[in-house]
């Protein structure tokens, strides 16, 4: 089965602020190659999301909401958090490792 993947507007937020980052910290290089990097995983959610984990705080929602850590060079560093929401998968947050768990009301999600 092949899911449609939304992209909630706070995490396309996150994934903008990030890429600047990247940008103005690194390099515009490697911002674009984060970027393509982290597109390419999320788009690839939409065959077997399934398989990745809950995250920690997935409890906080009145739905699960799992956890894919990406990173660039195998290091891991960023965590998408979605929910399968049917046949759609649906991007709440594109967080850092080190930022603290997001809760629902932090998402506007009502329990």
């Amino acid at each position: 089965m092949k899911y449609e993947i939304e992209i909630l507007p706070r995490a396309a937020a996150e994934l903008r602020s990030t890429v600047l980052w990247w940008s103005e910290h690194r390099s515009m290089e490697q911002a674009g190659r984060w970027l393509i990097a982290i597109d390419a995983v999320i788009t690839g959610l939409e065959n077997r999301p399934e398989r990745y984990p809950l995250a920690q705080e997935s409890d906080q929602f009145p739905f699960a909401v799992q956890e894919l850590q990406f990173g660039l060079s195998g290091r891991k560093t960023h965590r998408v958090l979605f929910a399968i929401r049917g046949v759609v998968v649906r991007v709440y947050s594109v967080r850092h490792l080190a930022q603290d768990f997001v809760t629902a009301e932090d998402l506007g999600i009502a329990e």
